[in-house]
């Protein structure tokens, strides 16, 4: 019995390598270099160590500044970069990288992090309950959240660069988040590069940057 769990673990090991060199990723010491240093870019984290994990995605287009998902079709393989809170077992903060490039192109900060204060909770109350919210008018609050989004893409990303456009996308709620809102918005800079940055309301919390194209 031994012989045999001993000879099918070397046909998997085996199997892993074959795949490996196949798929010719980089390794995940780069991953996790990457990832960390577009987290400390995105949310200026100063981490050094990070849980790494390979996983796949869908590949998504950008159409006349929609985001369309095309889901049949996988991107390819990324790794995913895990910085955990010290004093939970959670990460709160993560980062995708590029399985083949090595190129990081997505950072998120978990929600459960949001504090939110009394003038925020105040804010939050004003929009009602969950069930009336496709009623409300959240135009303002929308805005407030795009105009954050912006505002945070010039301060990272357009160093080098200028904001040649800016894309309000998705207004998104449910029952587990409610009532904070998330905002979606594209920003397309003058090099060709797009970045999908998703905010949280009323805190204004940058939650997700994502890097969708670049020219």
């Amino acid at each position: 019995m031994k012989r045999r769990v001993a000879i099918i673990l070397a046909v998997m090991a085996c199997a892993t390598l074959l795949v490996a060199g196949k798929n010719n990723f980089v390794g995940q010491d780069k991953a996790k270099e990457a990832g960390l240093a577009f987290l400390h870019t995105a949310f200026e984290l100063e981490a050094t160590e990070a849980k790494v994990k390979l996983g796949a995605k869908p590949n998504i287009a950008i159409i006349n500044g929609t985001r369309i998902v095309k889901e049949s079709i996988t991107s390819g393989n990324f790794y995913h970069v895990s910085v955990f809170d010290p004093d939970a077992n959670y990460p709160y903060y993560t980062a995708e990288v590029n399985a083949i490039t090595g190129e990081a192109y997505r950072a998120q900060f978990a929600r459960r992090y949001i504090k939110l204060t009394d003038e925020q909770k105040s804010k939050a109350d004003s929009i009602g309950i969950l069930a009336g919210f496709v009623d409300f008018d959240f135009s303002q609050y929308k805005q407030d959240a795009v105009d954050a989004a912006k505002s945070y893409a010039q301060s990272r990303f357009a160093a080098n660069d200028v904001i040649a456009a800016v894309f309000p996308q998705d207004v998104k709620t449910d029952s587990t988040i409610f009532p904070m809102v998330d905002v979606d918005s594209l920003i397309l800079m003058k090099s060709g590069t797009v970045y999908q940055i998703t905010v949280s309301w009323p805190s204004l919390t940058i939650l997700d940057v994502q890097i969708l194209g670049k020219d």
